[in-house]
């Protein structure tokens, strides 16, 4: 196939903190999930490009071992106007324009894909030939590496379906709470704020959404069964070189207890379940927002997806029943941490952002403080002393020593050596730690971090 409907509002472009050419580098494809476009008043349109979806991982990728081995491009799409097999085949041509504009891209890549990034990522390996470069008439999966996707719903997520929704539901109380939800989460229309209408589940992207069955949990003949995705599943294509992240909010986390016992909610009632909602909404804590996404998503539909992240069920995005390249397990992370909380430590013991690294086989930064009031930042990385330290619009990149003894790592940097002095220390198993930076011609930074794990990447202005 040619030509898609998506083309018009798809975007693939080089990521401008590396304006240098590829040369022989990899390149690595970022692609954003559903919304991912929109702007904070809620816009979506492919002549404003959101960057700052992968915000902290650009930050953290940005560093010289790095962009020695890749170079990133983002794809951007804008979403519930095609179907993802057009968002894919969008992808497809945008590629293939570009090995044709620029003969050196024309070669094996790898891709990190988040939430329904993936699903983009797979049709285009999957149902798309590409027809320039080396791969011309072949597969376009042949010539991807590695797709790393981040918290995508394999086998879709059950709370964008209609009819199976319903048919899962615990209770009637349950039904309209999980109908009530799906108002405003496929909210089309608003009149003061509240929605008034929908998107239908049939519609472009919730259709690519809708629950696949795998678990033959509904009624196979229900009308919303995702076939496409059934259909995409049914074979394993390239899933041998797929790497599943997946996350789930932890059940004895204290912010979920709390909503469970003081909302009173039970399979039997939702409580204040939605009063919760709408006070997570007038706050705009989107994460607060997952927690009671997480717990309807549990309690409404009989504890049969009790292991979710607020939005996909663990065995969706750990793609169960296929056998993959790897899974990696991220407890207590919700949809947006797997995209954004680097810093957290996932099942395998490596920090959300250092795990990837080690994927792309890039010796990461695994040292990370950041001050507590001022946002100042310093990364490093215990095997070479590599570091990169920002504070506003301040960055230094350099190479110190590091010493190590038991879960205490030092990193130091002398004035005769450089024009900076730096004294680091974190302990890695209590997660926390102290940094001095004394600039030699003006400033001293302090760095004060008593918990790592909520680290950004992203360096406030002081």
């Amino acid at each position: 196939m040619g030509s898609s409907p998506a083309d018009e509002d798809t975007r693939l472009i080089a990521d401008e903190n590396d304006p240098l050419p590829i040369g022989r580098r990899t390149p690595l494809i970022l692609i954003h999930g559903i919304h991912g476009n929109q702007q904070p008043d809620g816009s979506d349109n492919i002549a404003h490009l959101n960057r700052d979806y992968f915000r902290d991982l650009l930050c953290y990728l940005d560093n010289e071992a790095f962009k020695a081995k890749y170079k990133i491009y983002r794809f951007h799409y804008v979403s519930d106007r095609y179907s993802v097999a057009e968002i894919g085949r969008a992808l497809r041509n945008d590629l293939d324009d570009l090995i044709i504009t620029d003969p050196s891209f024309d070669t094996d890549f790898m891709i990190v894909a988040h939430s329904m990034g993936g699903l983009v990522a797979r049709s285009y390996m999957q149902e798309n030939c590409h027809n320039a470069g080396v791969y011309r008439g072949r597969r376009a999966g042949e010539r991807i590496i590695k797709l790393i996707t981040l918290a995508t719903p394999h086998h879709g997520a059950p709370g964008a379906n209609d009819q199976s929704r319903n048919e899962l539901a615990t209770n009637d109380s349950w039904r309209r709470v999980l109908s009530l939800a799906s108002l405003f989460y496929w909210k089309k229309h608003e009149l003061l704020g509240i929605p008034v209408d929908q998107i239908p589940y049939n519609a472009p992207n919730r259709s690519d959404l809708l629950w696949d069955n795998f678990d033959n949990m509904v009624n196979p003949n229900n009308q919303d069964i995702n076939q496409w995705l059934v259909g995409l599943n049914s074979e394993e294509g390239y899933n041998s070189k797929i790497i599943a992240y997946y996350g789930y909010l932890d059940l004895f986390d204290r912010r979920r207890t709390e909503l469970i016992l003081h909302g009173n909610i039970s399979l039997e009632s939702p409580g204040s379940l939605v009063l919760e909602a709408f006070r997570y909404e007038t706050l705009g804590d989107l994460h607060g927002k997952l927690f009671v996404a997480d717990v309807a998503l549990d309690y409404g539909m009989r504890h049969i997806y009790l292991f979710n992240d607020g939005l996909v069920p663990r065995e969706s995005a750990a793609f169960n029943g296929h056998s993959l390249n790897k899974r990696v397990e991220c407890r207590g992370f919700d949809h947006l941490d797997l995209k954004e909380a680097g810093a957290k430590l996932c099942a395998n013991g490596s920090m959300l952002f250092e795990s990837l690294s080690r994927d792309l086989e890039v010796i990461p930064f695994d040292a990370w403080l950041q001050d507590e009031n001022r946002g100042t930042l310093l990364l490093f990385s215990s095997a070479t002393g590599d570091y990169k330290f920002c504070s506003g619009i301040l960055t230094l990149t350099g190479q110190g020593r590091v010493t190590k003894k038991g879960s205490l790592i030092t990193l130091q940097q002398g004035a005769r050596e450089t024009d900076r002095r730096i004294m680091a220390n974190i302990d890695n198993a209590q997660r926390k730690g102290v940094a001095v930076v004394q600039l030699l011609s003006s400033t001293t930074y302090t760095i004060t971090d008593s918990d790592a794990t909520n680290n950004t990447c992203s360096c406030l202005q002081h």
